[in-house]
């Protein structure tokens, strides 16, 4: 008996939300069965219509499955049995009518009818991993628990490489409460799949809901160190409402958890859901160091723990600590020194206003010759970057402004500060720069783009994690120090994040760090940030003693710098409203 169309009419009628697709008279004639009779009578009815009229329509098991099913989700378990039955009936050589008839059967808690039905099922489709499943549920509803494990034992057999046989089996022993049973069945699971994160993820939930808590931060703590980053998406929230610590990662980070730092959980599980809606596709990672403490540590979209990230121009707030370090080396007597004697072998000809032009000029963005970033110019980013001697370019540009006088943001002017220190010290920058603030901060990975005669580009392209990014921060936060060890001079932290030039009205700029304000409730609090192409930010608040650092990869998109703007005023900020001052 074939009875297709029959079968939307009667889900419609039910009110299942599938279309009816029938010829005129046949639902007129059903529906009121249904309602005043009930399915029994519907299907008798069906019946009758068949033999009466055989060529109006075709009528299935798929269709009379999907209709019991319809019922069993209304928990009309009778009227379910009632279409499953009548199902088995017209096709009994099928192994789904009987499995289908099994589940109802079980809903019902007619449990020895259910493993009948299964068992009937599996004589027709041996193969089937879920029947296997089911069996293996009802087993456990039976109270053989010995049985239980036998069926699951035999279905991942069958099923070893598929994924969602694991996950079924895992769903039964949950819902079951088998803890044991869980973990040992996700320990196999992990053995079996070491490349996948899914069962990690989902025995971290476990352990949450368990209230075993600091098993559950052991996991995510291996997890992470597994799978390099990789976002283990199902347990951010259950993780972040127990107040999960940062894992330690054997980098000089001292971490901890947002609860112990006071922060309110609720405005970055927000961004988490916003960021899994779409709503920040471009984010990679946010980092939140509070009192010294990395205490969140996020990886979206593409981001991961470990991966290099190019922040773009926050690569010059590393420049100006390198110049920084020098000056507390003696190997740039000051900011006020000139900047063209360092560079006589590649200029082409003298130009006595290059004379005033000061490593000071070169650091606030204003040193007066023509590089202009922000609008075409024979010295602006993209256009010296187009030749072989992107220094030679430079230096022998026309001056079209006073040094001093003016901001103007330019690449050239923080390329030729690098150079400077490069020209400055006995040893190659690289080497430098790993000597000095690279290895005090424990940071071991890092690349920095050269230039094509291979000297390091000061301008930026200096790729890190995340977590080496808010380190910077860090130490501008604490004065010049990490972990209480003296790295910069307090004299410089104060020189590059404080006030050195007017951008506008509103705005102004240190030494390669910008100065802003942003709201926080009824009050506004500042801070100064290292900002890149794309939304790369690392923003320190001294008032708050936080860092926070974002990644993304908006390259050439202004939509990069809204969304950074948009997760620390709307989400991180929040987070930390509560906080007035540093608790140390």
């Amino acid at each position: 008996m074939k009875w297709l169309k029959i079968g939307f009419i009667l889900v419609a009628a039910l009110g299942c939300g599938l279309v009816a697709q029938s010829k005129p008279g046949i639902a007129e004639q059903i529906q009121p069965v249904l309602e005043r009779q009930g399915v029994s009578a519907a299907l008798k009815q069906l019946d009758k219509l068949r033999t009466e009229r055989p060529g109006d329509f075709d009528f299935g098991q798929e269709q009379l499955n999907r209709l019991g099913h319809a019922l069993l989700s209304q928990k009309r378990t009778t009227d379910a049995i009632a279409v499953f039955e009548a199902n088995v009936q017209h096709y009994p050589e099928y192994a789904t009518p009987h499995y289908c008839l099994g589940e109802a059967y079980l809903a019902a808690d007619r449990v020895a009818d259910a493993i009948d039905r299964f068992q009937r099922a599996l004589r027709l489709s041996p193969t089937s991993g879920w029947i296997w499943d089911q069996m293996a549920e009802a087993q456990l509803r039976r109270g053989d628990r010995a049985a239980t494990r036998q069926w699951l034992d035999i279905a991942l057999e069958r099923h070893r490489n598929q994924p969602e046989a694991w996950e079924t089996a895992s769903r039964i022993l949950s819902h079951w409460q088998l803890w044991p049973e869980l973990d040992a069945l996700l320990a196999r699971q992990v053995a079996a799949f070491p490349r996948q994160a899914d069962p990690w993820d989902r025995w971290i939930v476990s352990l949450v809901e368990r209230g075993e808590k600091a098993a559950a931060k052991a996991k995510l703590s291996q997890a992470l160190d597994r799978f390099d980053g990789v976002r283990l998406w199902r347990c951010r929230q259950p993780m972040a409402a127990i107040g999960s610590p940062v894992p330690e990662a054997d980098d000089g980070w001292p971490t901890g958890s947002p609860a112990a730092a006071g922060l309110d959980p609720a405005p970055i599980t927000a961004l988490d859901r916003a960021v899994d809606k779409g709503d920040f596709p471009h984010v990679q990672n946010l980092c939140v160091a509070v009192d010294g403490k990395l205490v969140i540590e996020k990886n979206y979209n593409d981001g991961t723990r470990y991966k290099l990230h190019d922040p773009r121009s926050v690569g010059k707030s590393f420049t100006a600590t390198l110049v920084g370090l020098a000056i507390d080396r003696g190997r740039l007597a000051d900011t006020r020194v000139p900047v063209f004697p360092y560079f006589t072998k590649e200029m082409k000809t003298r130009d006595r206003k290059k004379e005033e032009v000061q490593l000071h000029h070169l650091l606030t963005m204003s040193p007066g010759f023509d590089a202009f970033d922000d609008r075409p110019s024979p010295g602006s980013e993209d256009t010296y970057q187009q030749t072989r001697d992107w220094l030679g370019v430079v230096v022998n540009l026309d001056m079209v402004y006073q040094p001093g006088s003016r901001f103007v943001y330019s690449s050239a002017a923080s390329m030729l500060a690098a150079l400077m220190v490069a020209r400055a010290i006995d040893e190659p920058l690289a080497t430098f720069a790993d000597r000095t603030l690279f290895a005090p901060l424990a940071i071991k990975s890092w690349r920095w783009n050269r230039t094509p005669k291979g000297e390091l580009y000061g301008a930026g392209n200096l790729w890190l994690r995340a977590r080496d990014m808010a380190k910077l921060g860090q130490l501008y936060l604490d004065d010049g120090k990490w972990q209480g060890k003296r790295v910069l001079s307090s004299a410089w932290v104060k020189a590059a994040t404080g006030k050195q030039i007017d951008i506008d009205t509103e705005s102004d700029y240190g030494y390669y760090w910008w100065r802003g304000r942003y709201r926080l409730g009824e009050r506004e609090v500042a801070c100064f940030y290292a900002s890149g192409n794309g939304g790369n930010r690392i923003t320190v608040f001294p008032e708050l003693g936080t860092v926070v650092v974002i990644t993304s990869t908006a390259y050439g998109r202004r939509i990069g710098h809204e969304h950074a703007d948009r997760i620390i005023s709307e989400h991180v900020l929040p987070a930390l409203a509560k906080r007035s001052k540093p608790a140390r």
